[in-house]
């Protein structure tokens, strides 16, 4: 009689553990598990593109221009130039002190953290859409770290990611 207690309450521990964990799986991967999941890769994302954003603390590359460009918007002063203007516009309120040499480089290299960061639930949102659910996560987290990707949204560029 012994025996056949400890035997069903073997197969009762070993069915409620069955039950937990295929509950678990089911919460993964049903649409409480994709916000997790996409709620992680996006905190990351932001954690990465904004981790030491001021760094270098002063104007590089192709920020020289930006910079310039979008005060030449704030002042109306004319000046001709082949790329389109609107991430120029985007940023360019944030480049009044600019035209006082003093540049908000650390805010205007948010707005390309912001909109890099944010590209990554988007790649999870269109495999998730495409209907290719296994690979969602590994996609999103090709984009989150791709070097050049996260290089470029970390900077003022001519083009945002």
């Amino acid at each position: 009689m012994n025996t056949t207690r400890c035997r069903r309450m073997s197969t009762t521990q070993t069915s409620t553990r069955a039950r937990k964990a295929g509950a678990a799986s089911r919460v993964l991967r049903g649409l409480q598990g994709s916000i997790i999941v996409v709620s992680a890769l996006t905190a990351l994302a932001f954690a990465l593109r904004f981790y030491k954003i001021s760094h270098p603390d002063q104007v590089v590359f192709d920020e020289v221009h930006f910079g310039k460009f979008a005060a030449y918007y704030i002042t109306h002063q004319y000046y001709f130039d082949v790329h389109p203007p609107l991430a120029r516009c985007s940023s360019g309120w944030l480049a009044g002190s600019y035209i006082t040499n003093n540049v908000p480089y650390v805010g205007m290299r948010a707005l390309p953290a912001v909109l890099g960061s944010l590209t990554v639930p988007v790649v999870y949102a269109i495999m998730k859409e495409s209907g290719f659910s296994t690979l969602c996560c590994f996609s999103a987290s090709l984009i989150l770290f791709d070097n050049a990707h996260v290089a470029q949204s970390r900077l003022i560029l001519l083009t945002l990611p």
